[in-house]
């Protein structure tokens, strides 16, 4: 295994060493480089690059800006949820009241 590829959780290995089941040889190695292939693929294809493979590196949330059209979405959305609830509100209220 090369020095800067990820390894896999200690309980996992030790699960993979003692389970029923009994994966290849070389399962581990192929599952972290298969990881890393698809972390890779997805970041050139989104242009996201929030992971690498430094040990401590943190996402800043501040750098990730909403576009307006979904901030107007949402707005809507919420529009139109508050009003549907007040008129199931006035629905329950008008028929208690007509008894």
């Amino acid at each position: 295994m090369k020095k800067n590829e990820p390894q896999l959780p200690a309980d996992v290995e030790e699960l993979l060493r003692n389970s029923l089941v009994h994966p290849p040889a070389d399962f581990s190695q192929k599952l972290v480089q298969r990881i890393s292939l698809v972390a890779d693929a997805n970041n050139e294809l989104t242009g996201d690059h929030f992971y690498t493979n430094q040990p401590h590196h943190r996402i800043n949330n501040s750098q990730v800006k909403t576009p307006v059209w979904q901030w107007l979405a949402l707005a809507v959305g919420s529009v139109l949820g508050l009003v549907q609830t007040t008129g199931f509100v006035l629905g329950v209220w008008v028929a208690t009241a007509a008894g």
